[in-house]
């Protein structure tokens, strides 16, 4: 099968134009505030999953593909220490990842501006990482199941794999489709069912298998609506008081379900 993007360049441009927002320095709010800002999905993801499975390490080499703008690949060199590496095809992303890097004294030419389906970049990044991962970015292609097995071509032998996507289905996917129904044509939604996302790395001959599930338990900032812009607004702030009572009620347990969890999750070795 021929792979295509089911977004456009463009779109991507567009999104990461605005660089001067990404290399801001946000401060963090104060420890009484953070209960209500701090994404509940985004506590579970990098302070209760991913420590189970990433070793702080100074020597060990991180790549994201489809980086821009760099903040998720800052967040983990901040959280592991690993080297941080990144993949990145628009002029604007690259430009906004590597002024983001250059802003944190981090190697800006170690975000790579390349074609991540391509040859070349894939013979020279060939077994290259520690760890590989992806937020957001095999639900974008037609054929995820050659992009997760690109993912493998640049990791060792050895190496923790880690891709999430979003879950457009269910209680999200009701609102999109009233609010902004044309940002889900530039989705594959077949793999937003645990049962599908699953199979494309139960096909990966070299791959196993430690986690893969919906994950967290609400999330509305997932959601985009387009010309409806006082409803990202609404979202944010009744997200804040989500925020709170599940971290009161749930604490690092979670409550996962396909209808309302705002991601899937895998990770898995390559062996």
């Amino acid at each position: 099968m021929t792979i295509e993007k089911l977004s456009e360049q463009k779109h991507w441009e567009s999104i990461n134009a605005p660089v001067n927002d990404v290399i801001k320095t946000e401060k963090k709010p104060k420890k009484a505030f953070r209960i209500f800002t701090y994404s509940y999905s985004f506590h579970l993801l990098w302070d209760v999953l991913l420590p189970k499975y990433i070793k702080t390490d100074r020597n060990a080499k991180v790549m994201e593909v489809g980086s821009a703008p760099g903040k998720n690949l800052l967040l983990w060199h901040n959280k592991f220490l690993n080297i941080p590496f990144g993949v990145e095809y628009t002029d604007a992303g690259v430009d906004a990842n590597r002024k983001l890097f250059a802003a944190n004294n981090l190697n800006p030419e170690n975000i790579i501006k390349a074609d991540f389906l391509s040859d070349e970049f894939l013979r020279a990044n060939h077994e290259k990482y520690d760890y590989v991962y992806s937020m957001g970015f095999i639900e974008h292609f037609n054929d995820p199941e050659q992009i997760v097995s690109n993912h493998l071509k640049i990791l060792k032998p050895g190496g923790i794999l880690f891709i999430s996507i979003p879950n457009l289905k269910g209680l999200y996917n009701f609102a999109l489709k009233i609010f902004y129904p044309e940002i889900l044509k530039i989705h594959n939604l077949e793999i937003m069912e645990l049962k599908e996302y699953k199979k494309l790395f139960d096909v990966q001959k070299n791959l196993e298998i430690i986690h893969c599930g919906y994950h967290g338990t609400i999330d509305l900032n997932i959601l985009q609506f387009g010309k409806y812009r006082f409803m990202n607004t609404l979202c944010h702030y009744f997200q804040m008081l989500l925020n709170f009572c599940c971290k009161m009620l749930l604490g690092k347990k979670g409550l996962e379900s396909r209808f309302t969890s705002p991601y899937l999750v895998f990770i898995g070795k390559k062996n």
